[in-house]
């Protein structure tokens, strides 16, 4: 499974995100308000905390 990473999960992130999921793509999200991130992450998608190095292990 190829894994992608978005950043930001806003109207477009979170649509991008999930078009992303369901072609089969692991997916990492983060958001500067982790908030934002939390409805996708319950969904099942990976969320990081920073864009750090565990986040772009996506790449």
């Amino acid at each position: 499974m190829e894994a992608v990473a978005v950043l930001g999960t806003g109207i477009m992130g979170a649509g991008m995100a999930q078009i992303l999921i369901k072609n089969g793509f692991a997916v990492r999200v983060w958001n500067r308000s982790s908030a934002r991130a939390a409805p996708l992450a319950a969904a099942g998608f990976m969320s990081e905390g920073r864009p750090g190095r565990r986040l772009f292990r996506a790449a």
